[in-house]
């Protein structure tokens, strides 16, 4: 997804294992210019958050903790 500077405003992590939320999320969004990215778990999170930074994070805090990974500090 492309967005010119004067309309971008950042990048978010969506983490939910809903789709239909993650989905809605991610329209309105995208409506107020940000680049998003979905995952459904928190392993699939920790993975991105290695590789790339996001200014936010949106996650269900029902999410157990259960792996190493899981610890997501900033």
């Amino acid at each position: 997804m492309k967005h010119d500077k004067d309309s971008y405003r950042g990048k978010v992590i969506i983490i939910n294992d809903r789709p239909s939320v993650g989905k809605r999320l991610a329209r309105r969004l995208t409506e107020m210019g940000y680049h998003y990215t979905f995952v459904q778990t928190v392993d699939e999170a920790a993975d991105l958050l290695e590789h790339a930074d996001f200014d936010v994070v949106l996650y269900t805090p029902e999410f157990p903790v259960v792996h190493r990974k899981a610890y997501i500090a900033s």
